[in-house]
C-alpha cells in the first residue's frame, strides 16, 4: 500500500482516488516492496492542516492486513467500495 500525497489548486475540497494495479508497481516505498494499492489524496493548499489528519487516518485504515487482503481479492470498482464501507 502507498499513499502518495500533494496540493491541487483550484479547489475547496481534498480529492482521494483509491488505485488497485493488476501487477505490482516499484512505488519507491520504505519497505523496498511491489505495491498494487495505491491511495492517492491531493489537497487544498489552505486545508495543510487537515491534510495530515487525513493522511493519519488513510493510514491507519489501510494499515489494516485484512482489510487490504480482501481489496487485494475483488475485481471491480463497485466490490472496492464495498469492502472498504463494509457493505
Amino acid at each position: 500500500m502507498a499513499i502518495p500525497h500533494g496540493r491541487i489548486f483550484n479547489s475547496d475540497q481534498a480529492v482521494g482516488v483509491l488505485i488497485q494495479c493488476v501487477e505490482p508497481i516499484n512505488f519507491n516505498v520504505i519497505d523496498n516492496q511491489s505495491v498494487n494499492l495505491l491511495f492517492v489524496l491531493l489537497v487544498p493548499d489552505e486545508q495543510c492542516k487537515k491534510h495530515f489528519k487525513m493522511l493519519l487516518l488513510i493510514a491507519q485504515t489501510l494499515g489494516d492486513r485484512k482489510l487490504c487482503k480482501k481489496m487485494r481479492m475483488v475485481y471491480s470498482g463497485q466490490e472496492l467500495y464495498e469492502v472498504i464501507t463494509g457493505e
